[in-house]
């Protein structure tokens, strides 16, 4: 199984508990890649690499990094579809005393105006 580095943008400290996770400094990881590698595949577990003590990337087997592109996807899909559901809120707030007929009309309108817009930008035929 293959490991990978990938950037640390979720932990501010290593993580902790019952994993064997490792910690080394950027210059041992320097020197010592190869066998990091290995150790982090030969125990399931991530290698966290530091600068002047502060966590900068991990090495970790590449299935763990698929589960956490996964679930990275998955929590950002649920922000949008929270944020959209927020939005929703507040048009049905500010339009209430729109009719079936008129939402749907100005819903017909903006979703024409936004394909003009991307089609503009992109280039692309559209009609």
């Amino acid at each position: 199984m293959a490991a990978v580095v990938v950037l640390m943008t979720l932990f501010t400290q290593p993580p902790t508990g019952i994993n064997k996770t490792k910690a080394v400094s950027a210059r041992e990881a320097g020197d010592r890649f190869a066998a990091l590698l290995r150790w982090s595949v030969k125990h399931n577990s991530e290698v966290v690499v530091e600068t002047q003590g502060q966590p900068q990337v991990v090495i970790m087997p590449f299935g763990d990094y698929q589960q956490f592109v996964t679930l990275r996807q998955k929590a950002r899909r649920q922000q949008a579809i929270a944020e959209l559901k927020r939005l929703r809120k507040q048009v049905q707030a500010r339009n209430k005393d729109l009719t079936e007929a008129e939402a749907e009309k100005l819903a017909l309108r903006f979703s024409r105006d936004v394909l003009k817009a991307v089609v503009k930008k992109r280039g692309a035929k559209y009609g």
